[in-house]
């Protein structure tokens, strides 16, 4: 796609660099899903680095892993405004992420950004 987004162009490259074909929509968004999980995860170590060690194997059912779930979901429902490669991500009061539609357009086989539309 040619749409002139820094982000979007390096997803892209490294992309089609790794498995030779363009990404579907569907990789775009696993993509900005993963970066928004790591992101949270690495706030909640920075944030709370005790909570954080909920993490750990050994944790697994303690009341120290239930936390740092609750602490990890509670984060990423705060997502708002994160610039992700599908456009700009923001998750409402039930989690479910608001974001713009990239319309694109197909010229002689070519992927080329028409338009975004803001929900």
């Amino acid at each position: 796609m040619d749409k002139q987004d820094p982000a979007l162009q390096r997803f892209l490259a490294t992309y089609r660099a790794k498995f030779k074909s363009d990404p579907d929509a569907i990789g775009g968004l696993a993509y900005d899903a993963a970066n928004v999980l790591f992101g949270s995860l690495a706030t909640l170590a920075t944030q709370d680095p005790q909570t954080f060690k909920g993490f750990a194997s050994s944790k697994a059912g303690t009341e120290a892993r239930k936390a740092a779930d609750a602490k990890l979901r509670d984060l990423i429902a705060a997502t708002a405004n994160y610039a992700g490669v599908t456009g700009m991500i923001t998750l409402d009061q039930n989690r479910n992420a608001s974001k713009p539609a990239v319309i694109i357009e197909i010229k002689d086989g070519k992927k080329l950004y028409n338009s975004t539309i803001s929900p």
